[in-house]
């Protein structure tokens, strides 16, 4: 009896919505809407292979991880998470697992806009073919390698200063190290050493503390733009 696997999303409505909408349906991973026993469930082709429920809710964890990061630099939701484990069959049939809720944080908005676009003589063009959205870019990019997936999963989670700090050491090691990183930034190199010379100080008990510390906001969105940047130069996008 063939069947798949999915792993239930629990948040806010507003929440769930917007990362449903983050992630194109025919690409992976994606959001299945009133999937059985879950109005909200995420799928993917990590799950295929697996044998088990408890190997479906430990590889979700990781992919939860990594969606976190990917989403937090596309735009975000608020506090999703992952529930229930389920295995589908073709014939409709669910097993239900429980464990202990596979949690994950997500961040901000999700802006979206559509426009009809026209030839000159008036007549619509036809509309792009679909293709992934730029968080599941990353994350194709993270399952790849092991290297973007640290990086996505301290971004995701980066809520503290220890973890955006370890965010930096891994933009850096796929930018090819710290001054490479800052020359990607060009105008904006300034800042994002403050930022980083800030979250250096937070987390040493002496390190050195910067003129003007930059705020938590601040290094985040500093931080963000040197993501981005790495993983351009890196290939990862």
């Amino acid at each position: 009896m063939a069947s798949y696997w999915a792993v239930e999303i629990l948040g806010e409505a507003v929440d769930l919505d917007q990362i449903t909408r983050a992630l194109n349906p025919g690409f992976d991973p994606w959001i299945e809407r009133k999937s059985p026993h879950a109005d909200y469930a995420i799928r993917s082709s990590e799950f295929n292979t697996l044998q088990t429920a408890l190997e479906v809710r430990d590889r979700a964890a990781i992919l939860i991880n990594i969606l976190n990061g990917a989403v937090a630099l596309t735009s975000g939701v608020e506090h999703v998470r992952g529930g229930k484990v389920l295995q589908v069959s073709d014939e409709g049939e669910v097993n239900v697992e429980v464990f202990g809720e596979v949690h994950g944080r997500l961040r901000g908005t999700i802006l979206t806009a559509s426009a009809t676009v026209t030839t000159p003589d008036g007549t619509a063009k036809p509309p792009r073919p679909p293709s992934p959205t730029e968080a599941q870019r990353y994350i194709q990019s993270a399952i790849r390698n092991d290297d973007v997936a640290d990086l996505l999963t301290f971004v995701g989670r980066a809520d503290n200063w220890f973890d955006l700090y370890k965010a930096i050491e891994m933009a850096e090691k796929l930018a090819g190290g710290e001054q490479k990183l800052q020359a990607l930034l060009k105008g904006g190199a300034a800042d994002f050493k403050n930022a980083r010379t800030t979250a250096n100080w937070h987390r040493h008990a002496r390190a050195h503390k910067p003129r003007r510390p930059a705020t938590f906001d601040e290094a985040c969105s500093l931080v963000r733009h040197a993501v981005l940047a790495a993983l351009v130069k890196f290939g990862g996008i």
